[in-house]
């Protein structure tokens, strides 16, 4: 019973190691489909076990005839020859493919079997155990665990890779979530304000209460901002100092033409180390604050120099922040109730001006006025720089 058990073992061993060997899906595919799926060996080492076993009772159950049958020299060299076949093959198919495991694979089974070849010559006990030559079969069974354990070290160096590799593609793809939503914020704001101006372009005017050709002026810088967002070779070329009238002149102009009152007060020759379509994007995310959460209200505008800094001031007589939440609302996605905003606008521009050595902070609310005060302070070098 033993030996009928071990020879049938050895018979389903051999079978799907071929398996695992041949490639069996060319030319034409395998017909047992169950073999071809990523369960194939569970599912063969579950039927090679339970078919042992089956073997070893029925050779309980009919002793004399599986003794004539392990005994049979047919079925001894037939096995020695099918894993001297499962040796060369792993062999021979790890040199064509340059396959390191499977060439240690087949090396140790090549050993095992000369291990095995002294039973040839020396009889055949059948209960005997079979390691006669204990170095060799030692040593191949050394390079078959050598060669599984190099198999489990490279998918667990693959797994931690693609893990690796998985959380920097979703840190990527957060940062260009993140970077889409805030550039579809600064142009929702910008074309707000260049539909109001096209709008005041295209209506008449027998007055000449407008002036057309700042306007189209100003829509034109809006425009190239615009143009500039989108492009990302704009960050190369852009001037880093910038002349701050002449820009808060056509913000202010632009904001106007959605019937935004807002009054404008900015001392001569101010120029800032910050560039251009910086500080129109955070004076454009201001203003556009301002319409938004503050519809109807008079907007004041004020640029003066304070030491190595320029101070912008851009207050409305709307309803204000409540108290306390003035640092809340400049963080990211924070929004105030009843709001119809990203809450990302006062974020990217506290970064923005961070990033180039300015400030922004919402001043609290004086009990003696309502509305909303934003002070923006923006670097400027001294007369020898």
């Amino acid at each position: 019973m033993v030996a009928t058990i071990r020879h049938t073992g050895t018979l389903l061993t051999i079978g799907l190691l071929l398996l695992a060997v041949v490639p069996f899906d060319r030319p034409r595919p395998w017909p047992m489909r169950p073999l071809r799926t990523p369960a194939t060996g569970l599912r063969g080492l579950f039927v090679a076990t339970v078919c042992s076993l089956a073997a070893g009772a029925v050779a309980a159950v009919f002793p004399e005839t599986a003794h004539l049958v392990v005994r049979s020299p047919f079925l001894l060299y037939g096995a020695a020859l099918l894993w001297l076949h499962v040796a060369l093959t792993t062999l021979v198919t790890g040199l064509l493919r340059r396959h390191r495991m499977r060439v240690w694979t087949g090396f140790g089974q090549l050993a095992i079997v000369l291990g095995h070849a002294p039973r040839f010559w020396s009889g055949d006990p059948l209960l005997y155990s079979p390691l006669l030559v204990p170095a060799i079969r030692a040593l191949g069974t050394t390079l078959v665990l050598l060669a599984v354990l190099q198999v489990a070290y490279r998918t667990y160096q693959r797994f931690h890779l693609d893990r690796e590799r998985l959380a920097k593609a979703e840190a990527e793809a957060v940062e260009a979530r993140e970077r889409l939503s805030t550039q579809a914020h600064e142009l929702r704001n910008a074309l707000a304000g260049v539909d109001g101006a096209a709008q005041l372009l295209t209506m008449d005017d027998p007055e000449g209460r407008v002036d057309r050709a700042a306007l189209r002026a100003a829509l034109s810088a809006e425009l190239n901002r615009m143009r500039a967002m989108l492009s990302p070779q704009s960050e190369q070329n852009r001037q880093e100092r910038t002349r701050l009238r002449p820009l808060l002149e056509q913000l202010v102009l632009i904001r106007r033409g959605n019937g935004t009152r807002i009054d404008l007060t900015v001392d001569q020759d101010l120029v800032v180390d910050m560039p251009q379509d910086a500080i129109a994007q955070v004076v454009t995310n201001i203003l556009a604050n301002c319409e938004r959460h503050a519809p109807g209200a008079h907007v004041w505008v004020e640029a003066h120099r304070r030491g190595d800094t320029v101070r912008v001031r851009v207050q409305d007589d709307g309803p204000g922040i409540p108290p306390g939440q003035e640092s809340e609302v400049v963080r990211r996605g924070v929004r105030g109730s009843g709001s119809v905003g990203d809450g990302i606008g006062l974020a990217v521009c506290q970064d923005l001006l961070a990033a180039h050595g300015g400030r922004l902070r919402i001043a609290p609310n004086r009990p003696d006025r309502s509305g909303c005060t934003v002070l923006i302070d923006l670097p400027v070098k001294s007369r020898s720089g």
